[in-house]
């Protein structure tokens, strides 16, 4: 199964042991917003790195974001300090970030 990407995430300089680089990774590389699977977006975040991105989910409850290394902390994330932080802010929806406990919060402006 291929990895969805933006191209600006794959051209930056990697450590050799992040995950990037393993036998038999294919990659489809995006420049900004797409539609990976039907219901299942890709919205660049830059901030953590240029090219990172969230994923948006449309489930029948309404839209789910996977906000993944947009913030550490759901305080960090209503600071609104990068381009990134602004989008996820923008959408109001339940937000899962990689490094915070307790499931997914809709995220507010501090």
């Amino acid at each position: 199964m291929p990895i969805h990407v933006q191209r600006l995430e794959l051209q930056a300089p990697h450590d050799p042991h992040e995950w990037v680089d393993f036998p038999g990774a294919t990659y489809v590389e995006h420049d900004g917003e797409a539609e990976a699977l039907p219901g299942i977006r890709l919205l660049p975040t830059p901030g953590h790195t240029r090219g990172h991105q969230s994923v948006l989910v449309d489930t029948p409850n309404g839209l789910v974001v996977i906000g993944g290394d947009v913030a550490y902390t759901f305080h960090e994330l209503g600071s609104g300090a990068t381009e990134g932080q602004r989008r996820v802010l923008a959408l109001a929806a339940p937000t899962w970030l990689t490094h915070a406990d307790g499931g997914p919060k809709v995220p507010r402006p501090n």
